[in-house]
């Protein structure tokens, strides 16, 4: 009898020995992802860029974020006040609306100095490029991500370069997978909730000025004949309205917007940078009512493509530049 005391007492020692390794391996280790796969905690970091992440992509739905210490070096090209602050880009979805308001009011600043004028305003020097010939190219070919994020960068830069409250600005990205699973056009966007105007008036030529935003035409303007001419009350060219053309973005976004589970899965198992940007490309579709680059919502957009790309990057050890070599 005394031995089996013995065997037993020994293995209820054994086993709690064992309970309390595995309960501090788990405290130590990263979050469980619900969807199975786990890259990186909290940041993603390239190019000199941080993306703070608060997406259910690669974190557990509900848990707080956890920036980290950057790991990527500073871009030495960064000249806008990148000594005494790095670009940090968070979830436009996650914000604050005062804490969006920096970047609408910096768009709105930027295009109260351009004085309505094609040569001085910075967003047209911007926005502009994305419509010239090598703009209808890119898309095809292989600078996709990188063409399109230097175009946030420019105008991210611009902002930053105005200085005072907007000296460290990063520009925020557009998680768009919260637009996912919504098939019914007559809810509201969520993208057009937060402060930057939602449908076009459909009796105005879409016209989105002092309509669904309350902004004018005259200090936010798009010289841009997209969809919709330069016709709507008060446009005088090349001082247009902004156009959202059509009340179909939920339908629109149920075939190019997939969730986050899904897109988080095709980050991780996408295994060339070829097969992702063209995954990117592809699948990653903006509703053809904000495919403008004269639109606010763009940037945003393509901002959340850079983010991808960094996680595309990070997940892969493609920004490890020490193990590449000669691979």
């Amino acid at each position: 009898f005394e031995d089996w005391c013995f065997t037993i007492m020994l293995l209820l020692v054994i086993v709690s020995c064992f309970c309390i390794i595995v309960a501090r391996s788990l405290q130590d280790s990263p979050p469980t992802n619900p969807f199975g796969f786990y890259c990186v905690d909290g940041i993603g970091d390239y190019r000199g860029i941080d993306f703070i992440q608060e997406s259910e992509m690669f974190v557990p739905k509900g848990a707080n974020p956890r920036p980290l210490e950057s790991h990527s070096s500073s871009n030495v090209y960064d000249t806008y006040n990148a000594d005494e602050c790095r670009r940090v880009r968070r979830p436009w979805n996650a914000m604050e609306q005062s804490e969006r308001d920096l970047y609408i009011s910096g768009l709105l600043e930027l295009r109260k100095r351009g004085q309505m004028d094609m040569d001085q305003d910075e967003l047209v020097a911007v926005a502009s490029v994305h419509d010239n010939i090598f703009g209808s190219v890119t898309h095809q070919d292989s600078d996709y991500l990188f063409w399109h994020g230097y175009l946030v960068w420019e105008l991210e830069s611009r902002i930053r370069n105005l200085g005072g409250e907007w000296r460290c600005f990063g520009m925020p990205y557009w998680d768009w997978t919260h637009e996912y699973d919504h098939e019914d056009d007559s809810e509201i966007p969520y993208i057009y909730q937060t402060g930057l105007g939602g449908y076009g008036d459909p009796n105005n030529y879409w016209a989105v000025n002092d309509f669904s935003w309350d902004v004018s035409t005259d200090a936010y303007w798009s010289p841009i004949k997209k969809d919709a001419e330069c016709s709507a009350v008060g446009d005088v060219c090349p001082v247009c309205a902004m156009k959202r053309v059509g009340l179909d973005f939920m339908s629109q976004a149920s075939s190019s917007i997939k969730s986050a589970a899904g897109n988080g899965a095709a980050i991780v198992n996408i295994d060339t940078f070829a097969d992702f940007s063209r995954w990117v490309v592809m699948e990653c579709g903006l509703p053809h009512a904000i495919d403008n680059s004269y639109d606010p919502i763009w940037y945003l957009f393509h901002s959340m493509e850079s983010y991808y790309q960094a996680m595309f990057v990070n997940c892969h050890g493609f920004d490890d530049l020490d193990n590449l070599e000669g691979n």
